[in-house]
């Protein structure tokens, strides 16, 4: 729990130092005033190394009936574990989000009037990460998003891909170093990370939707001024996370029309 920006500024600034992720829930009871505070005071352009959850949560605290408020943070890194490689072959872009993150053991959250208007605009304008009851499921982690501004970056899952790729790529590539520099040394560095992002596309952390040539371009370029000196560009495009599914039901006979 964070009781305070300046606390989560701080957080956020460890976490980007050390190349970690940092999710927090917010103050007990917060309003949208206070959301509007964290957004400001943690929104960034570029890389977002921290994700904010919205509700507390009642659980039962004894056996005997008595209940506490808890931080529902702990739900949100459990099925975030439950995601990733190395217990179920998940993958680092999956979002730990939608109706498979179901919360077990609770009675109710501090948010639970949340209409579609304000889950929206505290999704899309404040950027934090609510939860909703879903009929028949349970209580549910509702969103991936998280703090940017650039859209291509509001998700999770896209964010998390996007730190660890960093991280990766700069480690994969140290073992070009100190080799004799010639043009088929060019080609191996470029087709050894291409080899990487297409194995990464075939598994849907790159947009699939175009063709894998367009979705991912490297570019290396030796430096005339110094020789010891090489650029490499690596642009990408993410995937995609479905966040809202519309759904309008029509009768056959014109009679009954039905959004949900």
């Amino acid at each position: 729990e964070v009781f305070s920006t300046n606390f989560a500024r701080q957080c956020e600034d460890f976490a980007r130092t050390n190349l970690k992720h940092f999710v927090f829930t917010m103050p007990y009871l917060a309003t949208e005033a206070v959301l509007e505070q964290y957004y400001n005071t943690l929104a960034t352009p570029d890389q977002s190394f921290a994700s904010g959850y919205l509700e507390w949560v009642e659980v039962p605290a004894d056996k005997i009936g008595n209940k506490i408020w808890i931080p529902q943070t702990g739900y949100i890194i459990g099925a975030g574990y439950i995601r990733k490689a190395g217990l179920y072959n998940g993958d680092v872009w999956t979002p730990p989000a939608g109706v498979e993150t179901n919360s077990r053991g609770i009675f109710r959250f501090t948010h639970q009037d949340l209409n579609d208007d304000k889950m929206s605009r505290f999704v899309k304008k404040w950027r934090c990460n609510v939860s909703k009851y879903i009929k028949n499921v349970g209580f549910c982690a509702w969103s991936s998003r998280t703090y940017s501004n650039n859209s291509l970056f509001e998700s999770i899952h896209v964010r998390l891909e996007t730190n660890w790729l960093v991280r990766s790529i700069e480690a994969r590539n140290t073992k070009f170093m100190q080799r004799l520099l010639s043009p088929s040394l060019e080609k191996t560095i470029k087709t050894d990370n291409l080899v990487w992002f297409k194995n990464l596309y075939e598994k849907g952390g790159i947009e699939q939707s175009i063709a894998f040539s367009d979705a991912v371009v490297i570019d290396i370029e030796i430096s005339k001024e110094d020789r010891k000196e090489a650029e490499m560009v690596i642009a990408w495009i993410p995937p995609e996370c479905l966040e809202h599914l519309h759904i309008r039901v029509n009768r056959n006979d014109g009679v009954l029309v039905t959004n949900f």
